[in-house]
């Protein structure tokens, strides 16, 4: 008989952790992709501009909620002996294509039907959605000393001239005690109400609207205002942290702005300080150089405007490889007149389903109409 949830919810049985974070990931992106040469050669600055190899792709039975579902089971299947043990599951998206039921919701259906004490629902906002629900999910397990997943899913959808900026993928946590990449409590935010990024609902184009260079500056205030507040509030210092890991959502051009700024505002950066745009390449990069990497620094930033700095320890002899690289190495290519359909189809609300589909994976199963 499998323990219930309300009773490890109340922690007495075992001694409840002090550390707290990720204890394992998992990652699915889209099989396909329309490398950044063609791109180019249509017009479009994918390589020059954007700092791209390739951008993902996929047609209209492929989803957020799709995504998610690929990536839970992943994680299930490979981490997770005891479904009954998750007490929380979260998402953070922007992309939800059920306007009534959450994503949540739909990965539901990845657990034992008799299974149904399992708190949590979605939580909306470009970019920082899934900080949102990594930082609830990790404040349950503080109080509750239970486990509990975190999905992060999202369809960058945009006009065929903006494809450049075009991303698909979702990532699969698992939270709790004793982790792989302890979430240290302290952490410091920036919010405000900005107009640099919107996505009305009855727009006449997919792309957002979005401000570029005004986006810009409102990223460099928020990850000023949250590095001195982190040294003010918890007198953490930022330049003795081996590595820093941020939100890399703007031009490669940007990002180089970004760290030579940060390098300013924290009084210079040691040799071994580095910067990435995502754990899996980090983790990867480390392993290479043989480099030992144990304590980060974490920023997430959302459009609109939201960030969150976090600070975090890697125990090294709990971590696990993330495929990522691979995935994307074996990604299949398509040409640009496949990827002008898809958009069209898209902003016709048609149904292009003319990418070959794998027998391992979910696809989009929400009625049409």
């Amino acid at each position: 008989m499998h323990q219930s949830s309300q009773e490890w919810k109340t922690g007495s049985s075992r001694q409840r952790s002090s550390a707290y974070g990720i204890i394992a990931m998992e990652v699915y992106t889209p099989g396909f992709a329309i490398s950044a040469d063609t791109l180019e050669s249509n017009g479009i600055r994918a390589r020059r501009k954007q700092g791209q190899e390739a951008v993902a792709v996929w047609d209209s039975k492929e989803d957020s909620i799709s995504m998610a579902m690929n990536a839970v089971t992943k994680l299930l299947e490979r981490h997770i002996t005891d479904p009954y043990s998750i007490g929380r599951l979260e998402v953070g998206t922007e992309s939800n294509v059920d306007m009534a039921k959450s994503i949540k919701s739909y990965l539901m259906s990845l657990f034992p039907s008799d299974h149904v004490d399992i708190e949590g629902v979605d939580n909306i906002n470009a970019c920082y959605g899934g900080t949102a629900a990594l930082l609830n999910t990790i404040s349950w397990c503080r109080e509750t000393g239970g486990y509990g997943i975190v999905v992060t899913t999202d369809t960058a959808d945009m006009d065929i001239s903006d494809s450049a900026w075009r991303g698909a993928s979702a990532v699969a946590m698992y939270v709790g005690p004793d982790p792989w990449i302890e979430i240290h409590p302290e952490r410091v935010s920036c919010f405000k109400n900005t107009m640099d990024f919107l996505k009305p609902r009855y727009s006449n184009q997919i792309t957002p609207h979005m401000q570029t260079r005004e986006s810009m500056n409102h990223y460099i205030e928020a990850l000023d205002n949250c590095v001195e507040s982190m040294g003010r509030k918890f007198s953490v210092d930022t330049s003795k942290l081996d590595a820093f890991i941020f939100h890399g959502g703007l031009c490669a051009t940007f990002m180089k702005i970004v760290e030579r700024h940060l390098v300013q505002i924290v009084n210079g950066r040691p040799k071994n300080w580095d910067m990435y745009f995502d754990y899996s390449r980090m983790s990867e990069d480390v392993h290479q150089k043989h480099q030992i990497t144990n304590t980060i620094g974490l920023f997430a930033y959302g459009s609109g405007s939201t960030a969150t700095l976090m600070h975090a320890t890697i125990h090294h002899d709990r971590g696990h490889t993330i495929d990522l690289s691979d995935m994307i190495e074996k990604r299949s290519l398509v040409s640009f007149d496949t990827l002008s359909e898809i958009v069209e189809g898209y902003k016709s609300e048609g149904n292009v389903d003319i990418l070959p589909r794998s027998q391992a994976l979910y696809y989009r199963y929400l009625p049409e109409g």
